[in-house]
């Protein structure tokens, strides 16, 4: 298939994915109000009455969230198999991506239902700081699970492995040793099971952080390419972007719990020491997330370009880097140049005209 061709798919497909999230966004506000204004958290909550409080809040919270991720599960399928396959992006069968599917809803059952009754138990405590107990306890949550990531979470969709190939694995070395710094390890993920989507990311921090590149990247890229992209990826480790990353989600946590209790009482909701509120509760979550998500995008924008601009210094030279993000948009089928009010909403990266024109800018000695 032709650039050009490909470029007009890519463009369909991130049409595409625009329209799924706004209906996703939709669905997500409209359908715990609804089932909110049909009495069905009062009902609930009236049968488990008699049980001991922690357990009746564990099994109304988890029902509920059970109950909306089934309602989300049409346009999951949809988004997650039929899109990929409709633009020859996926090599999953059905089976498999069933049980993805199951594995990261069984996941996020047990994560919501698990801070949703801890954010109960802490009102119940203490009335008055609740909102400050509760955001120490979210970020201490949010420490431990971005350190258990390479451990826990990423092994429950992918079998990481050692990079096989000794020649790449000396070149990523001498580039982490030019870098200054070190990594826990570099390990290659089975994309290729899922996806034809090449891929790379820096998961965990500490002792835990490890470089984790698709075997898609791995068997389609030049060495040249892959040592650009992981030049991105030690950007971030040497910036700290993960601390920094988390240092945002601290702000807005906090910022959330302080607003909290007034915007579910503009809502309508029982008291917030109630688990009948949990659907309001989701409602609000959802509403504040959409509105920080510009902001969070930004800096999310701003740290990827801090990344780039670091790979092209350590290179010496943003050629490679270019190619990289130009094999890259062919092969994710990425559009190159989104609406301007797609990018300042919804993309985490600079658009990749903007990446490839810094990177061919870009002039070392």
């Amino acid at each position: 298939m032709g650039g050009s061709s490909r470029r007009e798919l890519a463009a369909r497909l991130a049409a595409t994915k625009r329209r799924l999230f706004l209906l996703g966004t939709a669905v997500g506000m409209v359908a715990p109000l609804v089932l909110w204004a049909s009495g069905l958290s009062d009902a609930l909550w009236h049968v488990l009455a008699r049980w001991p409080s922690w357990l009746a809040t564990v099994v109304q919270t988890g029902l509920l969230t059970l109950l909306l991720l089934l309602i989300s599960a049409p346009q999951a399928y949809y988004g997650g198999f039929v899109v990929p396959h409709r633009y020859g992006q996926s090599t999953q069968t059905f089976g498999g991506w069933l049980t993805d599917w199951l594995k990261s809803n069984v996941l996020a059952l047990v994560l919501t239902t698990g801070a949703a009754t801890l954010f109960y138990v802490t009102v119940w405590y203490s009335p008055a700081y609740w909102w400050l107990l509760f955001w120490l306890e979210a970020m201490a949550a949010i420490v431990l699970l971005t350190f258990l990531a390479p451990y826990v979470f990423v092994p429950l969709f992918f079998k990481p492995q050692p990079v096989d190939d000794p020649s790449l694995v000396t070149l990523i070395e001498d580039l982490v040793l030019k870098a200054g710094t070190t990594v826990a390890g570099i390990s290659r993920l089975d994309f290729s099971r899922r996806t034809n989507e090449a891929n790379a990311a820096v998961i965990g921090f500490g002792r835990s952080r490890r470089v984790m590149l698709a075997d898609t990247l791995l068997s389609t890229f030049t060495p040249s390419e892959i040592r650009a992209v992981v030049a991105h990826e030690l950007g971030h480790h040497i910036h700290r972007d993960v601390p920094k990353l988390m240092a945002m989600q601290s702000v807005g946590l906090l910022l959330g719990a302080v607003v909290g209790d007034p915007l579910l009482r503009m809502l309508g909701a029982a008291p917030l020491a109630s688990p009948v509120s949990y659907l309001l509760l989701v409602l609000a979550a959802t509403v504040y997330g959409l509105i920080c998500l510009p902001l969070v995008n930004l800096a999310a924008r701003t740290v990827e370009a801090q990344a780039d601009a670091y790979a092209f210094r350590l290179l010496g030279d943003g050629r490679p880097f270019a190619a990289a993000m130009r094999r890259l948009a062919d092969q994710n089928l990425a559009e190159e140049r989104p609406p301007r009010w797609a990018e300042l909403l919804l993309y985490t990266h600079p658009p990749i005209w903007r990446r490839v024109a810094r990177a061919e800018a870009a002039t070392h000695g």
